[in-house]
């Protein structure tokens, strides 16, 4: 989960990118982007194999792709939360641990839990400089368990909306009464340009370079979407 940052100073003109970015990270944005974008592409896909051309109509792709992206935005939410939960009263059991442990062991258990965040790209002595300060603060701090929070609840929206916002432009053509065919490849080509555009965009945050980072995203998309459809999903 986020770890909370202050506001920006001056909000850009787009309240709706400032509230997901405040509360989901880089990560999380790439991550629901990418799961909303498969979804969509293959619920499309399963419909064009699975149900005969007379059935197929703009109105049914439309109402199941939409509702599925609904569907699998509420679950994410509510994910989203319990997950935010689950770390906090696990860091609560951590603490609670070291406080019990001998120095050294108190401080490798730091270490361990550290790893994955920045102090993982430090080199050993620095890591262990941060352990040991961690380590003191701890001896002196009072844990207490921990509830779900107004953040938690913000974060689950802010999680929800990106993954309605993200299929909103690929279910485009369905609504603006095109040929059947015509909305369907429209649809697909938008829907693998927007994974190609948040692979670049995720590419450049991450430090990688853009473009191969989005082809890298994008190939693995459609493969993933494949697969899925192949196996019955």
């Amino acid at each position: 989960m986020p770890t909370k940052r202050a506001p920006a100073r001056q909000m850009s003109r787009n309240p709706m990118k400032d509230f997901v970015s405040y509360y989901l990270t880089p990560s999380e944005r790439l991550e629901q982007a990418l799961y909303s974008l498969i979804l969509v592409l293959t619920v499309i896909g399963a419909i064009e194999i699975t149900i005969s051309r007379e059935q197929q109509t703009s109105s049914t792709l439309l109402y199941a792709a939409l509702g599925t992206s609904i569907a699998w935005g509420i679950v994410d939410a509510v994910i989203y939360v319990l997950t935010g939960l689950h770390e906090r009263n696990h860091h609560v059991r951590v603490v609670t641990r070291v406080k019990k442990k001998p120095k050294m062991d108190g401080i490798r258990q730091i270490e361990d839990e550290l790893e994955e965040g920045l102090i993982g790209v430090l080199d050993k002595e620095e890591r262990d400089r941060i352990a040991e300060q961690v380590h003191a603060t701890i001896k002196l701090a009072t844990p207490k368990r921990q509830g779900v929070t107004r953040d938690d609840m913000l974060g689950g929206i802010a999680s929800f909306l990106l993954s309605i916002v993200v299929v909103l432009p690929p279910l485009l053509p369905f609504v603006l009464n095109l040929p059947l065919d015509y909305s369907i490849r429209l649809s697909n080509v938008i829907a693998i340009a927007m994974l190609f555009i948040v692979g670049y965009v995720s590419g450049g945050l991450g430090g990688m370079n853009r473009i191969r980072w989005a082809v890298t995203i994008t190939v693995l998309g459609i493969v993933i979407v494949l697969v899925t459809i192949l196996l019955g999903g």
